[in-house]
């Protein structure tokens, strides 16, 4: 099931509630952060970008990892529980 869309200024949109996995609630239309593609951030798990995190170029997110902040880039995968703030 998909938890987000990506809107046409880069940022994500949550198309449905959902619980992280700190026990946070992303509701239906919230904004999160920016990310460069579908690819950037797995759509059927429990992972979010806040709106001050990024990820760009090939990096993923994936699993229940959060990047409340920062810029992930690269290759970089951030998955399982992992959690990014800068």
């Amino acid at each position: 099931m998909r938890n987000y869309v990506l809107q046409s200024d880069g940022r994500i949109r949550a198309i449905r509630s959902f619980e992280l996995s700190d026990g946070q609630i992303i509701s239906e239309g919230d904004i999160g952060g920016r990310i460069d593609g579908q690819n950037n951030l797995h759509q059927n798990s429990p992972c979010w970008v806040f709106p001050d995190g990024e990820v760009t170029e090939n990096a993923c997110v994936s699993g229940n990892a959060l990047i409340y902040s920062g810029t992930i880039s690269g290759n970089a995968k951030v998955y399982g529980s992992a959690v990014i703030r800068q």
